[in-house]
């Protein structure tokens, strides 16, 4: 910086000795040429003038710095040359550039207005000192600079001169210098113990913040006070004699460590630290760093383990085990009282363990043995193995001893427990343990000892018989419900009400149960379980199987509730024919007695060939069709289709639907369902569906009951269906009768009224014709002529009208040639186009009365189109074999609802096809959706007459 304003000064006092000298010479004009600072002078002037423009030229190529000389409004007129190495540009790039907007950064916000700002002070003799972002115009690099502008008065005008130096080598040593700084920063305030750096007159100039953490203030209660005695404990004042000595040491190179009594200057609290004082050697002198670490704790764990030690010392000699402790060299260091109470010795009778082994183990082989067993034990770090061995005491008596043994390094420690009493109580236990196992094994019922940690301790052989499981299959409880219970629901219920008994049952006091176990084979049996809660904590579990008992008992409660069930139907089929009253029963004996959760009654319809739902129960209405589509599927499957068989039943262990098969949510859980047809004398009625979840209502044994109870309920379902066709078909009957006399009345009307309307009116033509011919001869002929075309038109009109009534080509050409001429007259009608196909009918004929219905049934069939499908095409079919002649009318029109048709009794045409072909012995379909069409079916004997040829 310094340089950059000598270098500055002596160029400015250069230019203005260049313009003294002008002045001096009295230039009368100075031409600018461009690129160059200095003005031209012509050839006359001054060589002292020449010869100051050279040496300021020199000057101003040669100083260090890069130097702009621009004009008030920024653009460039002079630059040197170390400016065209800095900006790696040429004078031609230079020269006439802006200095802001060619030789900046973009991203710099200088605006105008900060600009000219800038420009007016240098211009008012302020020079201007400033860090900028300096760019190469070639490249566009971005790079730091240093910037000293100032004004500068040239012959020619007023400038400024713009001093650049490139500072981006000490702007890296800047950050560098931050970065480090920063670092040491981080490190000094990260150290774990508190800093203290102070001179050596004991003023503090800097902290950590663990320091300030550990004293509890802030750097402006620690910077420039006295690090004693503001913290210093007050109860060890430090003389400046000791100060003083303390400090030379570490100014000499001798670094301090010691403990001492820190005080907080906050609260004046005093607690322990540990101090190390070094010499600190910094740029601007000598300096003390004092590390402080909080040793508070480690001193309160000093002082517990003193007092661990005595109540260590203490806690052995009332120790009620005996307690030895010996060093690595054999030598007992301490007996406990209890250890002399059990052996007999002290360490006066045995010092070492080579005096014990000898007086403890007098069989050279057993101590042998002993020795042995130490040596190899010794090997060990920590814990040592825990034995038994059988010791002789001081007073000769023989007891056994249980050593443990823990080894502390250099010293080991032995705890002695005499087992003598213990030993003698497991003999005895195990003498009744012996006569517990035969009792046990020769008992006809099974028995399980379970331990008060539901571990498996023992099982007896008519145990393992009943269930087929052993001791490794099921070592504990949980083992044991896994495999007894595999169902989780029920294995939950199990264990609920067994863990209730354990907890609140205390001894002798567990009551019995029954459960449904599962043995290992897969079967499953009916246990009675009595349990016994021992005063140990363990628990007897005695098993007797029940099996066959509660069987017979089953079976006695399933049999009565059938024949009540059967005698429920058998009642409701004498005392009612009314079907309602029927499924009301039906759905109180499966849901109410049986226990069904899930079922319906499903009717076959004779008329639609359709399968219908009744009623229903356990099922939403939003389930349904789901349910009606399901039941519909199992009546079509191939195995229902021996609907003269017994019921199908089928299980699903677990729940899966084959693709045939609807998605409904009511079978996720199902266990089993029972597909049962109604048929009485082999006529199919209908379907009961039956679905079991998981109850075990519905049983393979159970399918001879189903078998008579669905005979039963066929036979009723039978009776009050013929009742109800009776009922019907007595309306029907006086419908149909009414009907009849209602046509034939049309029909007399409608041949009246031809009659009258048409032929009568050509008759009295015809004989007005005749009469004129016999009153004017002259005129006979032309009237004759006109009665012969009045009684051409009668013929006509006769010839129709019994067409009407019945085509006689019908009798005469047969069916398959006659319905044409009907479809030809259908179409010309209606422009309705008939497609008409045929099989195996060319050239045979059916007795009269077939060939009559199939034509009334197509005329009528016909008829309907018209009205009624709004369609442009209707295509009829024939066929026939050695037993049957059959038509078929179809239309792709808007569909009706039949079965809603018949029953309204408002559809005579459709009524009078059905009964005409249902009095031949004929069948008769209709296939109709609303939307999608109809299709009408007739199939007649034709055995009736024979067939003619």
């Amino acid at each position: 910086m310094r340089e950059m304003q000598e270098d500055k000064t002596e160029l400015i006092r250069g230019l203005q000795e260049l313009r003294r000298y002008a002045n001096k010479a009295e230039v009368p004009q100075c031409r600018e040429t461009s690129g160059d600072l200095f003005p031209v002078l012509d050839q006359k002037q001054d060589q002292e003038l020449i010869a100051v423009k050279d040496y300021l030229k020199t000057v101003f190529n040669k100083i260090h710095d890069a130097l702009f000389v621009h004009d008030t409004n920024g653009i460039i007129v002079d630059v040197n040359e170390k400016l065209l190495q800095l900006y790696r540009c040429s004078r031609e790039d230079a020269i006439g550039a802006h200095i802001h907007y060619d030789f900046s950064a973009p991203e710099l916000p200088l605006l105008d207005y900060h600009q000219n700002i800038l420009w007016k002070k240098v211009m008012a003799g302020e020079d201007q000192l400033f860090e900028w972002k300096a760019r190469r115009p070639g490249d566009g690099s971005i790079f730091d600079v240093e910037v000293c502008l100032a004004k500068l008065s040239l012959p020619h005008g007023e400038f400024i001169l713009a001093s650049t130096r490139d500072i981006t080598e000490r702007k890296r040593v800047e950050q560098d210098l931050i970065a480090t700084k920063d670092y040491l920063r981080t490190v000094f305030n990260k150290i774990h113990d508190a800093l203290f750096v102070h001179d050596s007159d004991g003023i503090i100039v800097d902290v950590n913040e663990n320091l300030l953490r550990l004293y509890k203030c802030t750097r402006e209660e620690v910077i420039g006070f006295h690090i004693h005695p503001r913290f210093s404990g007050e109860n060890q004042a430090l003389t400046d004699y000791h100060k003083y000595a303390l400090w030379k040491k570490v100014m000499a190179g001798e670094d301090q460590l010691f403990e001492w009594k820190a005080r907080r200057p906050g609260d004046g609290s005093i607690f322990d630290v540990e101090v190390c004082l070094a010499k600190l050697s910094l740029p601007h002198g000598e300096f003390i760093l004092a590390s402080c670490r909080d040793i508070t704790h480690r001193k309160r764990i000093e002082k517990l383990l003193i007092k661990e030690k005595e109540v260590f010392f203490s806690v052995m000699n009332d120790n009620p085990h005996g307690i030895a402790l010996f060093d690595d060299l054999g030598r007992f260091l301490y007996f406990n009282p209890e250890f002399t109470a059990i052996t007999g010795y002290t360490l006066e009778d045995v010092s070492t363990g080579h005096e014990w082994a000898e007086r403890a183990y007098p069989d050279p082989e057993y101590r042998a043995k002993v020795i042995k067993f130490w040596k190899d034990d010794k090997a060990r770090k920590g814990r040592g193995q825990d034995v038994e061995w059988r010791i002789v005491c001081k007073n000769g008596e023989y007891k056994y001893v249980e050593f443990r043994v823990t080894y502390l390094g250099d010293k080991s420690l032995v705890v002695l427990t005499d087992t003598t009493l213990r030993n003698r109580a497991e003999e005895e236990l195990r003498t009744e343990k012996q006569k517990f196992q035969v009792l046990s094994e020769s008992s006809p019922v099974g028995m399980l000892m379970l331990g008060a940690d539901d571990q498996v301790k023992y099982i007896n052989p008519k145990f393992k018989e009943l269930f087929g499981y052993d001791l490794t299959e099921i070592p504990d409880l949980k083992s044991w419900f896994l495999r007894a219970y595999p169902k989780p629901s029920y294995r939950r219920q199990v264990i609920l009400e067994r863990l209730q008994d354990l907890t609140y049952g205390r001894p002798g006091e567990l009551r019995p149960y029954v459960s449904k176990v599962t043995c290992g084979n897969g079967t499953q049996k009916y246990i009675n379980f009595m349990p016994v809660r021992l005063e140990e904590g363990e628990t007897l579990l005695t098993c007797e199987d029940i099996t066959k008992g509660k069987e017979a008992r089953d079976k006695i409660r399933e049999r009565n509730l059938e024949l009540e069930v059967l005698n429920d139907i058998i009642t409701s089929v004498s005392s009612s024919l009314h079907l309602p009253e029927i499924l009301e029963t039906l759905t109180k004996v499966f849901a109410g007695k049986l226990k069904i959760p899930v079922g319906g009654v499903f009717f076959h319809d004779e008329f639609d060939n359709r399968l219908t739902m009744q009623m229903c129960w356990g099922i939403s209405d939003t389930m349904k069709p789901d349910f009606e589509a399901f039941a519909l599927s199992r009546y079509h499957s191939e195995t229902f289709a021996g609907a003269n068989g017994p019921p199908f039943m089928e299980t699903r262990s677990h729940p899966r639907q084959p693709d045939d098969w609807p998605i409904h949510k009511f079978l996720e859980r199902w266990h089993r369902y029972l597909c049962a047809p109604l048929n009485v004398k082999g006529e199919i009625q209908g379907m009961i569906l039956l679905i079991d979840k998981a109850s075990g209502v519905l049983r393979d044994d159970q399918i001879a009951f189903f078998r008579t109870l669905v005979q039963q309920i066929g036979v009723a379902i039978q009776n009050a269906r013929l009742f109800e066709q009776v009922q019907q078909s007595n309306l029907e009957m006086k419908a149909l009768s009414l009907r009849l006399v209602s046509v034939q009345e049309a029909e007399l009307r409608h041949i009246a009224r031809e009659l009258h309307d048409e032929i009568g009116q050509w008759l009295t033509g015809l004989m007005l014709a005749l009469e004129m011919a016999l009153q004017s001869p002259e005129t006979s002929t032309s009237n004759l002529l006109v009665a012969k075309s009045h009684a051409n038109t009668l013929t006509n009109l006769v010839r129709e009208l019994s067409r009407n009534l019945r085509p006689s080509m019908l009798d005469d050409l047969g069916l398959l040639l006659t319905l044409p001429w009907l479809f030809e007259r259908f179409s010309g009608q209606t422009n309705i186009r008939v497609v008409f196909e045929h099989s195996t009918v060319d050239s045979k004929r059916f007795p009269h009365e077939i060939e009559t219905a199939v034509y009334r049934v197509v005329q009528e069939a016909l008829t309907n189109v018209a009205r009624h499908a709004r369609v442009d095409v209707v295509t009829v079919r024939l066929w026939s074999n050695n037993e049957m002649l059959g038509v078929q009318i179809e239309d792709q029109g808007v569909g009706f609802d039949f079965s809603a048709a018949l029953r309204a009794r408002n559809s005579n045409g459709l009524s009078g096809m059905r009964e005409r072909v249902m009095l031949l012995g004929g069948q008769f379909t209709i296939e109709s959706v609303p939307g999608s069409g109809t299709r009408l079916t007739a199939e007649l004997s034709t055995r009736m007459g024979g067939l003619h040829q």
